[in-house]
């Protein structure tokens, strides 16, 4: 069963890429830096986010772009501000 489960995994995520690779940011040395320093930080504060989390706080952070999330408690440890989407 796990190799049928990978090659549904491998189409599904090829067809994500083809579908949006003109939206996609490429996690490049800086992003994946900056990701390692917020992850120190979290770390320094008492937090524990996960490294998906820092790739996407360093992207915006790195990109400019503001943060807007649900889980605001995994990015202000990383001394990222951030903003409550409306609902």
């Amino acid at each position: 069963g796990a190799t049928a489960k990978a090659g549904r995994l491998v189409a599904w995520r090829d067809e994500l890429v083809q579908e949006h690779a003109s939206s996609m940011i490429e996690v490049d040395d800086r992003i994946a830096l900056r990701a390692g320093e917020l992850l120190a930080v979290a770390r320094s504060n008492g937090a524990a986010p996960g490294g998906e989390d820092a790739l996407i706080a360093a992207t915006a952070d790195a990109l400019g772009f503001e943060m807007v999330t649900f889980n605001a408690a995994h990015f202000t440890a990383m001394g990222i501000k951030t903003r409550q989407p409306a609902r």
